[in-house]
């Protein structure tokens, strides 16, 4: 009995080590690219990350509401299917903003993350597409932000009938 208990002490502590492995290795690998790239390696692209997120979450959580609110009351007079239709128009309509607006924001984002832009100021990444002239260089801040509206536009809707949802089981929720 003496031997089985310590065959099971042995299996946790290297199941254990298992574990820790994982959890240190991770940090090991990080630590290993600060010191060959620097610290602001690894949030290059952070304050347009945030600027697209703030966009993001600001207009699903407070827009989003207001705007289907106003919808479906102006609406009011007509069915509740036509209130509905109102409110998933105005919905996807504030989701598809949103991506227009964040584009610029995930464009600048990609492009600091990328490993040849590696520790390129904002500005320095900027001259060269607006060198070409205003036009190329909106064209590309704006690159992909029709398919990326569309998914906004969408995660609109979703809200918005997520909302609709909960609001049925909990009026005073909503």
């Amino acid at each position: 009995l003496e031997q089985s208990g310590s065959g099971k002490s042995r299996a946790r502590s290297a199941s254990a080590g298992r574990l820790s492995e994982k959890l240190v290795r991770p940090v090991r690998e990080i630590a290993a690219y600060t010191n060959t790239n620097g610290v602001r390696a690894l949030y290059a692209g952070a304050v347009p990350l945030f600027c697209r997120e703030f966009c993001y979450i600001a207009a699903i959580t407070v827009v989003n509401p207001a705007v289907t609110k106003a919808l479906e009351s102006k609406a009011a007079a007509g069915s509740t299917t036509s209130r509905e239709a109102w409110g998933v128009a105005g919905a996807f309509a504030v989701g598809a903003s949103a991506g227009m607006v964040s584009a610029p924001f995930q464009t600048m984002s990609a492009m600091m993350k990328s490993e040849t832009n590696r520790g390129v100021k904002l500005q320095t990444l900027l001259g060269p597409m607006f060198d070409k002239g205003l036009a190329h260089g909106v064209n590309r801040l704006f690159f992909g932000a029709a398919t990326r509206s569309v998914r906004t536009g969408g995660a609109g809707i979703l809200y918005y009938q997520y909302r609709k949802v909960f609001a049925e089981r909990r009026p005073d929720a909503v």
